[in-house]
């Protein structure tokens, strides 16, 4: 096997370079760090929407409707979720976890766009 530092080559069995020490195959680390970051992520925006659904679970169970006679509470329980999704979208290091990601978001502005005109 051929050292891409150095040019040098080595047997087929080492895991590094004889002559620079540079390891010979890549390691994964890089990739299960930005697969655990996507997944945390994800799981974050996931519990947004469960925090918000709670909330308006609570409310609605022990009639704390006058709540939203304080506060406009249905737009900003929404807001969570969506400035959720954004900065998990600028955050993920996958790029497919990003666009779907950033679909979402899209779709969240949408619906608050809609809630508001109507």
């Amino acid at each position: 096997m051929k050292c891409t530092a150095c040019s040098v080559l080595n047997t087929e069995e080492a895991q590094y370079c004889r002559n620079c020490g540079t390891p010979l195959y890549p390691s994964n680390e890089a990739s299960d760090a930005s697969s655990n970051k996507t997944v945390w992520l994800l799981l974050a925006v996931i519990a947004s929407f469960v925090i918000v659904e709670l909330g308006y679970f609570v409310i609605s169970t022990f009639e704390l409707d006058f709540i939203y006679d304080v506060i406009n509470l249905s737009s900003f329980m929404m807001l969570i979720p969506t400035l959720t999704l954004l900065i998990a979208a600028v955050l993920t290091p996958n790029q497919k976890a990003k666009i779907a990601l950033f679909i979402g978001f899209g779709l969240m502005l949408l619906f608050l766009a809609g809630y508001y005109i109507s």
